[in-house]
């Protein structure tokens, strides 16, 4: 008997997607194959891939044989990332009768750009597609709106290695922050920066800031003995920098999702996130495990520092008991349950 074969059509691995798929391998016993772009230089992570999951590169196929691949394949489900790739969404249609998911992450902002899609992509895409699986409610929302009915929104698409994180758990009493991310302007690095700077020099009790990352603003950085720059890192190198930090820091201004704050969570950090972080609305419960501030606002920002850096280590370590607690509302072994469950119409 032939085992059943799952095909995700993708844009760039990351390490909690390899993850996840590893896991519906082991705990399905389901073969996985995945079509993806090469790995981004700004990310260049470093995958492990189960023995029943085979990865096979984008470039090197065309819609044509896109098409061929599944119907070589054929696949019991397919997962097809985004609807950027045109060549995807073409090699989908062309074998309808396969159970299908479109996956995204955007918000519904109401733009005139996503009025437009809404009107034109509710008579195509709950046709082309069976399910919408996206992260959260805030794409719930969008999701209805590209005409998609409420049994066909599936969500908890993005998960970490809550395993692995958990393995990295804080005992919160480092006077550090942490931050993690791209050095891109959407991503509030630069807020982060000078509001931590002005604070820090209020305060009797100094504390440090560590960023992991790159991108292409790296070298435009601000850079002072209290901010340590640790660059690109793996996430299991990432285990010594969790350990010697008290509280994780997400200021973007543009943050449809956020997995990274999924795994702080499961590393048992106190969160302060702005209101454009999607994943805020799931792992952080404000002012019980950590702290939401209106995006861009540097008085608020600086606000919630401030009360997270006036805390002793003993009620840091109590919001980061509770942030462990909510990572554990998706799981590697729920995302594959789901991803299952798609498979039968």
């Amino acid at each position: 008997m032939k085992a059943r074969t799952a095909l995700f059509l993708y844009t760039e691995l990351a390490g909690y997607m390899v993850n996840c798929m590893n896991t519906l391998a082991e705990e399905k016993g389901i073969e996985v194959h995945v079509v993806a772009y090469p790995i981004n230089a700004e990310a260049p992570f470093q995958f492990d891939f189960h023995p029943q999951l085979t990865i096979h590169n984008r470039n090197e196929h065309e819609e044509g044989s896109l098409t061929e691949l599944i119907a070589l394949l054929k696949p019991n489900w397919i997962y097809c990332s985004g609807w950027a790739d045109k060549a995807y969404l073409k090699a989908i249609k062309a074998h309808s009768h396969i159970p299908s998911a479109l996956a995204f992450d955007n918000q519904w902002e109401g733009s005139a750009k996503q009025k437009v899609l809404s009107l034109a992509a509710r008579f195509i895409f709950p046709r082309q597609f069976n399910f919408a699986f996206v992260p959260g409610e805030r794409q719930v929302s969008f999701a209805k709106k590209l005409g998609f009915k409420k049994e066909q929104i599936k969500t908890g698409v993005y998960c970490c290695d809550v395993d692995l994180f958990k393995s990295y758990q804080s005992d919160n009493k480092s006077r550090a922050l942490l931050w993690v991310g791209r050095y891109i302007p959407q991503k509030g690095a630069e807020l982060l920066w000078n509001t931590f700077l002005e604070l820090n020099a209020e305060m009797d009790n100094k504390w440090t800031l560590h960023c992991a990352g790159t991108g292409a603003d790296f070298d435009q950085r601000v850079q002072d003995e209290s901010i340590i720059h640790h660059g690109f890192v793996q996430p299991e190198n990432l285990k010594t920098i969790i350990q010697k930090s008290a509280c994780f820091v997400l200021p973007s201004h543009f943050e449809p999702w956020g997995v990274v704050v999924h795994e702080m969570a499961a590393a048992g950090l106190p969160i302060i996130i702005s209101s454009a972080v999607g994943a805020g609305d799931v792992f952080v419960d404000d002012n019980k495990n950590g702290i939401v501030f209106t995006s861009e606002d540097r008085l608020e920002l600086k606000n919630a520092l401030r009360k997270i850096m006036s805390k002793s280590p003993e009620e840091l370590h109590k919001m980061g008991e509770k942030s462990s607690k909510m990572a554990e509302k998706i799981v590697p072994k729920s995302w594959a349950d789901t991803v299952e469950s798609m498979m039968y119409l």
